[in-house]
């Protein structure tokens, strides 16, 4: 398949669906071009040389990628009813509140992990009644994720929430290539398809469910704990509306355009009539499904710009064009990347064929669920069925897989379309449940790829045939290990050149290699030097430790002091207010002295004897 020529980015929000988005993105895009890290801080670790060797990316950057590419990446992202997501981002801290932990003190986050522990001791409605989740500016996530205010680096915390802040997160969504709503993720699935004019594949993957839904938890509050988690999340309500409106347009527009392709494309004798001109996005009527479906598959078809080959060689570890199969995964016992088929009976991958060929396909099926589902099942192109063979080879106790490999006739390859349509079929699937409880799938079986060759290789069938008859074990062998031989022994012969060329070169390496042991001495000369300077590191360390102590009983003691001080400020306050009061009644008795018949009498006296001057030589 074609690798991607522009960067691919998925803005993941948290608490929208993020993680089953990925995995579900993955089957678009090489296992090799995939970046995997998903938090800003690793990010921002990394080299900006070693992040643009990548081209799909999906985590929780914000827009700081765009300051780490060479290039504007084409970017999608997903959103969510502001209350779901507030309570699912709520529930997920408090579930997983050891894991967080343990990661917030890997990065000396600790800010976040005081919040984790007001989030484990009150309820989301005292989280925002309190205001504590716009004070960590935990607030309009979804705004702030759009218009670059998070997540949060070291240089550029958050900041508040407001007007300018909304539309800028408005501005930026309208640029993204696309973005779709959780509350309607078919459409919004079908949406992405149109516009990236991918194939469309069903999205059956959930992951990270709680065992109760937001929506159940939502019910259950009342009318004013669910306008307080509003109105602290009133600038994502805005957002939210106003994306929901654009989405609208945007699928109303492909749902015109099918209607258009379909009448002048599709059916001359056109019943396009018998549809709506208004398809809402969540209308659940199975015939616009169908239409819609088929019209993706087509502008998929027609906007392909793949070279068609006469040799196919896929393999689900790279990007596979396919539908009704599960997400890859790797199977650590197989050494292998697989594909599950279902939940339907029916399953498709798409290989662009070049016309007038006859070809062969081959594959391992690695799994099956059952003998039955694995007689029943047959490959078909436009309807026709393809004659298989198949052989079984058993891989252990009770475990076996099957080679399968069969003819496909020039005269179902079209010219008109660039992919030949492969339909794998089987007669019923079986309901399986994963480790981790919280989800269930509907599978038939599991290969790892296919291999598609021109038929011109002849006698290949009957090879087989008589190695199994002759050479069961040896068949075992080679049919496990065809794909995968040529790349062993090229690694292997390399190796063998390097060993020979390595001996040839140890002599004249002598010298090299003395002067190597010498500066191995010289560093572990440094080596115990460095351990002699950690350990004196640590005797100072202890001595701060025990000068810390000591500093800290001195100032127990000047504690002690301030407070015997304050205990004798309070009582010479209280010396000083008796004195007051002491004052008060002395100046008040004076005063009635004054007032008196005794004391005017006795001033009346005073003057007298000033007059007479009586007494002034005493």
């Amino acid at each position: 398949m074609l690798l991607p020529t522009k960067p691919f980015y998925f803005l993941h929000i948290p608490k929208t669906a993020g993680t089953s988005l990925r995995k579900w993105l993955l089957n678009f895009f090489p296992d090799s071009v995939f970046l995997e890290c998903y938090d800003v801080k690793a990010l921002t670790q990394l080299p900006p040389e070693q992040i643009a060797q990548y081209r799909f990316f999906a985590g929780h950057f914000g827009l700081e990628l765009y300051k780490l590419l060479p290039e504007k990446p084409d970017t999608i992202t997903w959103l969510r009813d502001p209350i779901a997501r507030e309570i699912s981002q709520y529930n997920y801290l408090r579930r997983e509140q050891e894991m967080l932990r343990d990661l917030f003190l890997r990065y000396s986050d600790f800010g976040a992990i005081k919040y984790l522990d007001l989030v484990c001791e009150f309820s989301l409605f005292d989280l925002c009644k309190t205001e504590t989740i716009k004070t960590f500016r935990l607030d309009n996530i979804q705004v702030r994720y759009l218009a670059g205010d998070a997540p949060p680096t070291k240089g550029r915390p958050s900041s508040e929430c407001n007007d300018e802040m909304l539309e800028i997160a408005k501005k930026n969504l309208l640029g993204l290539l696309h973005f779709g709503l959780c509350e309607w993720m078919e459409p919004s699935i079908a949406l992405l398809c149109y516009r990236a004019k991918w194939l469309p594949q069903k999205f059956n993957i959930h992951l990270n469910q709680s065992e109760k839904s937001s929506d159940d938890i939502a019910a259950t509050l009342s009318s004013e704990e669910l306008a307080i988690i509003r109105e602290v999340n009133r600038y994502d309500y805005e957002l939210y509306e106003f994306a929901k409106a654009e989405f609208r347009s945007r699928y109303q527009e492909m749902w015109q355009t099918c209607l258009k392709t379909k009448t002048s494309y599709f059916d001359p004798v056109s019943d396009a009539t018998t549809y709506p001109s208004f398809l809402e996005p969540n209308q659940q009527s199975e015939l616009p499904k169908e239409l819609l479906n088929s019209f993706l598959e087509s502008n998929f078809q027609y906007n392909s710009r793949v070279e068609r080959s006469e040799h196919i060689f896929i393999r689900f570890s790279d990007s596979t064009f396919s539908s009704g199969w599960y997400p890859r995964e790797y199977s650590r016992d197989l050494n292998t990347w697989l594909c599950w088929a279902g939940p339907e009976t029916s399953s498709h991958i798409y290989v662009p064929l070049k016309s007038g060929l006859d070809y062969q396909i081959s594959f391992w099926l690695l799994r099956c669920q059952a003998l039955d589902i694995q007689e029943s099942l047959s490959i078909e192109i436009e309807g026709v069925p393809i004659e298989l063979d198949q052989i079984s080879i058993k891989t252990g106790e009770n475990r076996f897989k099957t080679f399968i490999t069969g003819s496909i006739s020039s005269k179902l390859i079209r010219d008109d379309v660039t992919y030949t349509k492969l339909t794998f079929r089987v007669n019923r699937v079986v309901q399986i449940n994963l480790s981790n409880g919280n989800d269930s799938r509907y599978v038939s079986f599991a290969i790892d790829g296919l291999y598609i060759e021109p038929r011109m290789v002849t006698g290949v069938i009957e090879a087989v045939i008589r190695l199994r008859e002759n050479f069961q074990e040896m068949q075992q062998q080679v049919w496990y290990l065809n794909y995968k031989i040529n790349e062993a022994n090229e690694a292997l012969q390399q190796a063998q050149v390097e060993g020979q060329q390595l001996q040839q070169d140890m002599e004249p390496e002598k010298d090299y290699v003395q002067r190597m042991q010498a500066d191995l001495e010289e560093k572990q000369n440094q080596s115990q030097q460095l351990q002699s300077e950690l350990a004196q590191a640590r005797t100072e360390l202890g001595q701060s430790h025990s000068e810390l102590s000591q500093v800290r009983e001195e100032l127990k003691e000047i504690d002690s002091r301030r407070k015997q001080l304050d205990q004798e400020l309070k009582q010479t306050q209280i010396q000083l207010q008796q004195t007051q009061i002491q004052l008060q009644q002395a100046q008040a008795r004076i005063a009635a002295m004054e007032t008196s018949k005794f004391w005017h009498l006795r001033k009346t006296w005073f003057r007298l004897k000033q007059t007479l001057g009586v007494g002034q030589g005493e």
